[in-house]
């Protein structure tokens, strides 16, 4: 995959990328052999691609940061907006200022849900990276059973639905979801 554009900011990150895949839904967790920084290792990495999501960041940030909180103090949380056109970019950007742990990557337009999903997990520095969708449609908490799962030695787990009973916390046409 080739980068034609990489420019850090403090947590903000613009990226452009010129590669394209087929959008489906992953979930899993994956050791990634890196080397960690003595002074400050990650332990869970947890990427979540967003897509106009602005009306569910308050919720989704606070979800996923109770459920990595409950695993382990030694966690990020990458935010990956892939193009958004509401406020989610803006929603994302208050949000991370305030916790060191919160990053985020912003794409210049939509890329794909793939794309995203590879550059927040290129970014990634935990022993355990966990990607999730940001519409709510899969619950944040099931992170913690997943990792447990990790913890007695699974190298990868994949979470699937065995039914969809809504669209999520907020579908794009704000139906009410089921939490």
């Amino acid at each position: 995959m080739r980068w034609n554009a990489f420019i850090k900011r403090s947590n903000f990150f613009i990226c452009s990328i010129d590669a394209q895949v087929h959008e489906f839904l992953i979930f899993f967790a994956l050791q990634k052999n890196m080397p960690m920084l003595p002074e400050s290792p990650v332990l869970l990495s947890i990427v979540v691609p967003v897509f106009n999501e602005e009306l569910i960041i308050g919720e989704l940030v606070r979800r996923m940061v109770a459920a990595a909180e409950s695993i382990t103090p030694q966690y990020e949380i990458i935010f990956v907006n892939d193009g958004s056109r509401d406020t989610t970019l803006q929603r994302l950007q208050e949000t991370c200022a305030g916790n060191p742990k919160l990053h985020f990557i912003s794409f210049s337009r939509n890329f794909g849900h793939q794309i995203a999903i590879t550059a927040g997990m290129d970014y990634a520095s935990g022993d355990a990276i966990v990607t999730i969708d940001g519409d709510l449609q899969d619950p944040p908490e099931l992170i913690i059973e997943m990792y447990a799962q990790y913890k007695q030695g699974f190298k990868v787990i994949y979470a699937k639905r065995l039914a969809r009973h809504c669209q999520g916390f907020l579908s794009p046409h704000g139906t009410p979801g089921i939490l």
